[in-house]
């Protein structure tokens, strides 16, 4: 029978904090490493980013905020359970342990003890010490979306946040970093692999959204190519 994911995630962060290797302790679990990875991936951008000092008010801010988001959480768990009748028939299949609460559980210890980092990282562009924690808390959130739709809308709205990240370098600095561009392409392939996946119904909705979302690339992508130099030159042109 298969250890209890969160036997399993409990002691890989365990094992993390004494200095093991991601790689390796995915190996040691190949049955759920597919789960494992974005909330190893995670704790670890969080654990490894800079601490910015925040003012107390910003820092509790930034826990109110989290625990709005908690309680949120929490009515609408409470408003499915309501809407569930009170019979069903027995089912012969035994249910597979859902990962969202454990990743949820994962998601608000690592937010709780780096409230700072996390809140610093929200408005951070590539290139940043704490850009890795924002993208860390978007695969916390991927995680913890299972449904196809979910995942694919999710990944619409980063793609739209690295073409404004994209954005603010131009108009910050000039010009923009490869590892900029990278993400922004990476995030967008990764939308339309999402909305491959999500049921036709939905798909053409999403579809929708991404020709818009393209079509923007597309326009800073022939902006950025004539004012950054070489390097992101071949980046655009890939």
């Amino acid at each position: 029978m298969r250890r209890e994911f969160a036997d399993i995630l409990d002691e890989c962060l365990q094992e993390l904090n004494r200095g093991a290797n991601l790689e390796a302790l995915l190996r040691r679990y190949p049955d759920c490493a597919s789960e494992l990875r974005p909330l190893l991936e995670a704790a670890l951008a969080v654990r490894e980013a800079p601490r910015p000092r925040l003012s107390p008010r910003a820092n509790a801010a930034g826990r109110q905020r989290l625990m709005r988001a908690v309680a949120r959480k929490r009515r609408q768990r409470e408003a499915r359970r309501a809407r569930r009748p009170l019979l069903r028939w027995p089912s012969l299949r035994l249910p597979r342990p859902s990962l969202a609460p454990i990743a949820a559980i994962l998601a608000l210890t690592i937010v709780l003890a780096s409230v700072g980092a996390v809140t610093a990282a929200a408005d951070s562009l590539p290139d940043s010490p704490l850009y890795p924690v924002k993208l860390a808390t978007e695969r916390v959130q991927l995680a913890l979306t299972p449904h196809p739709v979910g995942k694919a809308r999710l990944h619409l709205s980063f793609a739209e946040r690295r073409l404004q990240e994209v954005r603010a370098q131009l108009e910050l600095r000039g010009t923009v970093s490869p590892l900029a561009l990278e993400v922004m392409q990476r995030e967008t392939r990764q939308a339309l692999t999402a909305i491959g996946m999500a049921p036709q119904e939905e798909a053409w909705d999403l579809l929708d959204d991404f020709v818009t979302l393209s079509l923007k690339e597309r326009d800073i992508l022939a902006r950025v190519k004539d004012e950054v130099p070489p390097p992101a030159q071949e980046a655009v042109e890939d």
